[in-house]
């Protein structure tokens, strides 16, 4: 006797959306998106969160009068692509305070590329950057992302998606938030610097016959090093509200 696997249509087309939305923001999202992380690996890791989510959002397949059409599937990728990209326009902050480090210290004369996040940067950006993402991971911020996933599927239902939903005023509030955010994470190392250009400015004036230049790069970055070790305690915490913040502002850009 022949034996026969019957599917049911609905949750194999709820899988479909919700995979494509879940993709979405994994290849978007802050660190899960890093170069080098293998493809496969992404793929992999959104089509077995798909999965688990099925059961939880889409057991009886999608919602009456949504078919798995280029529309809805085009719908699902840009919701998916929005809520990704609010939590990296928050997650730069990082990047943006420390390559103000790296002019002010004069470490951004040695910029190289940093084959892990596919950008260039200098010393202290991909320092920050790498204590970052080693936070993002030991703070179990990855599990706040797929938080956000099962929120973002109460927020905008399967095939759901409007262009009216789109808040372009909070996306311009989160940048604006951004760039605050990472005088925050630097101030004090930033203020440290300053103090010293003024003082070797002074000394310039003062005592012409010094080789300021060659001097100043040397205590600038001397200074540079021994401020952010004396402050680190203090950049821990604001990265920890970083990574929770992350969560409600990937669901507030599509209220």
């Amino acid at each position: 006797m022949p034996y026969t696997l019957a599917l049911p249509i609905g949750p194999v087309e709820a899988f479909v959306l919700i995979a494509t939305r879940v993709l979405a923001v994994l290849a978007t999202s802050p660190v899960l998106s890093i170069k080098n992380v293998p493809n496969q690996a992404k793929l992999g890791l959104g089509l077995f969160t798909a999965l688990i989510l099925v059961p939880v959002i889409g057991k009886d397949g999608p919602p009456p009068g949504v078919d798995v059409t280029w529309t809805a599937l085009a719908g699902e990728a840009l919701v998916g692509a929005l809520s990704g990209f609010a939590a990296t326009l928050a997650y730069t902050a990082i990047s943006f305070g420390a390559s103000l480090l790296d002019l002010q210290a004069g470490f951004s004369m040695g910029a190289l590329y940093d084959q892990t996040f596919g950008t260039q940067g200098a010393v202290l950006e991909r320092f920050y950057s790498g204590i970052a993402a080693l936070l993002f991971f030991q703070t179990d911020a990855h599990y706040l992302v797929i938080q956000a996933l099962a929120q973002l599927f109460q927020v905008v239902p399967l095939g759901t998606f409007s262009l009216s939903k789109i808040n372009p005023e909070l996306l311009a509030q989160i940048a604006a938030s951004s760039f605050v955010l990472a005088i925050e994470l630097i101030f004090p190392v930033l203020v440290a610097l300053m103090l010293a250009e003024m003082a070797l400015g002074v000394l310039a004036k003062v005592a012409p016959q010094f080789g300021i230049f060659q001097i100043g790069l040397q205590v600038k970055v001397g200074l540079a090093l021994g401020a952010i070790a004396l402050t680190m305690p203090l950049l821990l915490p604001r990265l920890h509200a970083l990574f929770n913040g992350m969560v409600g502002v990937s669901i507030a850009v599509l209220r």
